[in-house]
């Protein structure tokens, strides 16, 4: 079995338990989405790999000069940890606009933060399309155009049977 060496047992990462996936299947995608943002900071690694089935494909921004692939929670919690120690401050909590597309969702969010090396402070929009599967994130693709994100989840819901239809919102 794939992973098995990495994950002992299920609902273990890293020598810490976290929420079974069977704990996930109730929760909203709008849900998820939310303790996803909330659990994506530097002290939050931990949570945010509950959030993540273990078999997660994380894709960084097609613009990214070093564009990444980070696979499994191995993969993810390196990956971000070179990300996170770039900055001396950092946030990305606001959600600016939520697509639902069923199986998949839609972010666009504000991220803020300060460089460690340059010290000059940055703002920008960052967005993503996560697929999910048993109530766990399996799949993140960046996108640099929060347009083709929502665009992304907009075609995939016109195309889910009937009944998994998407949901759009912004916030102002």
């Amino acid at each position: 079995m794939a992973g098995a060496w990495l994950y002992p047992w299920a609902g273990w990462v890293y020598g810490r338990s976290c929420v079974h996936s069977s704990e996930h299947k109730g929760v909203s995608n709008r849900e998820l989405c939310r303790h996803f943002v909330d659990a994506y900071r530097p002290d939050r690694l931990d949570d945010l790999l509950a959030l993540l089935h273990p078999d997660i494909e994380w894709s960084t921004t097609e613009t990214w000069v070093e564009r990444e692939v980070w696979y499994g929670h191995a993969g993810v919690r390196a990956g971000l940890r070179r990300f996170f120690s770039e900055w001396e401050d950092f946030s990305n909590d606001e959600v600016e606009a939520f697509s639902d597309g069923g199986d998949k969702f839609a972010v666009v969010t504000r991220m803020r933060g300060r460089s460690r090396g340059t010290h000059i402070p940055t703002e920008m929009r960052t967005s993503g399309v996560l697929e999910v599967r048993d109530g766990l994130i399996v799949r993140i693709v960046g996108h640099s155009d929060p347009a083709d994100a929502l665009a992304a989840v907009a075609k995939s819901a016109a195309a889910a049977p009937p009944g998994r239809t998407g949901r759009s919102s912004q916030s102002s």
